[in-house]
């Protein structure tokens, strides 16, 4: 009978080893994990000048760049920006997750398949279209009927408006809206949709202001969003969406998002 309780004294005792080593091993797999760098969160957003560009040093900056740097900042979290020339690269990063935020989106029921708008935002934007200088008073926009006849420059994967999609148009389609200025003063095509005043401050800087010229009647004017993307892995995501919401609110409220503006001498 006593031979019978030592063994199970000792059974009792061998299981108590284990499950304390179990414990311990989980404990130290937490713990190891919880030291770990957390992955740097990555931004990405098309070339558009006085948002986003390359200097003459070859480093990216503009408005857009020193507000993601404030709000990271502010969020305390580590953050990598990826500047690309191709806007629908971009759509497919997202859709991959390869992306965890897209800079500059207008809000498109079709984008929340794959996007996640927050509430705040700090930028609206205004498309014009634009010709070339020697076509001034030749060439006339109220309706999207008067493109018919002209080859209309187009940027896979921009919003612009359902309507332009779908007005039938004769599109000369790219991928890098970056090259849509240069195509209009070379005649490439007549006409283009382009954001208004970023369009005139990159034509200011590069001497090309002479060579074009916008049509006064508005194609569209909307708020942009930098959206979270929905395939995106990253820890904590509905957190971080109210946090930045936040950080944006309590940054248009003290002034510092347009500081920022003013210094770039940017005026909506």
């Amino acid at each position: 009978m006593h031979d019978k309780i030592m063994f199970k004294d000792q059974v009792m005792n061998t299981r108590k080893k284990n499950l304390f080593y179990y414990l311990l091993s989980i404990i130290f797999v937490s713990s190891s994990l919880a030291a770990q760098p957390q992955r740097k969160f990555i931004v990405i957003g098309d070339q558009e000048p006085v948002f986003r560009y390359k200097d003459d040093n070859g480093q990216v900056t503009g408005i857009d760049i020193e507000i993601i740097d404030m709000v990271m900042k502010d969020l305390k979290l580590p953050y990598e920006f990826k500047l690309i020339k191709s806007t629908a690269r971009g759509v497919a990063k997202a859709k991959s997750g390869n992306a965890d935020m897209l800079m500059s989106k207008i809000m498109k029921e079709d984008r929340k398949l794959y996007l996640i708008y927050p509430q705040e935002t700090y930028r609206n934007i205004a498309w014009n279209f634009f010709i070339h200088k020697e076509n001034e008073g030749k060439i006339k926009y109220d309706s999207l009927d008067d493109l018919k006849d002209l080859r209309v420059g187009a940027t896979k994967s921009f919003a612009y408006t359902d309507e332009f999609w779908a007005a039938d148009l004769n599109l000369d389609i790219i991928t890098d809206n970056s090259l849509q200025l240069y195509k209009l003063i070379y005649k490439r095509f007549d006409i283009v949709a382009l954001t208004t005043l970023s369009t005139l401050h990159k034509a200011r800087n590069n001497g090309q202001i002479d060579k074009i010229t916008h049509l006064p009647q508005v194609l569209a004017y909307t708020k942009l969003y930098n959206v979270f993307t929905k395939a995106s892995t990253y820890p904590n995501k509905e957190k971080l969406i109210r946090e930045y919401d936040i950080t944006i609110r309590k940054l248009i409220k003290n002034g510092q998002l347009q500081a920022i503006f003013d210094k770039y001498n940017y005026v909506e």
